[in-house]
């Protein structure tokens, strides 16, 4: 598993369309600026539920919505990959 050797200072972005409280916007308000360099796009039809529950118990990992919308996996990837560049600047 990737995880578990994963370097717990760089963190993990996980993209979950059913969290509905913690926008992307919302992980860099927070000070000191999180080292985030990694996106979780899930599947088409999303990531299992066992998968999520796994994937929020992970302290270095950060569920988040990308909107409304339920996007697909490509779409996802651009969106989210858009969104950090943009708050990384």
């Amino acid at each position: 598993n990737t995880l578990s050797s994963w370097n717990k200072t760089d963190q993990i972005i996980f993209c979950d369309e059913t969290e509905k409280k913690k926008i992307f916007n919302d992980l860099f308000k927070s000070k000191p600026k999180k080292k985030i360099n990694t996106i979780l796009i899930g599947p088409e039809g999303g990531f299992s539920l066992s998968e999520k529950i796994f994937l929020k118990n992970l302290n270095y990992i950060y569920g988040v919505t990308l909107g409304k919308r339920i996007l697909r996996a490509d779409t996802a990837a651009i969106s989210a990959l858009t969104l950090l560049i943009d708050k990384k600047k």
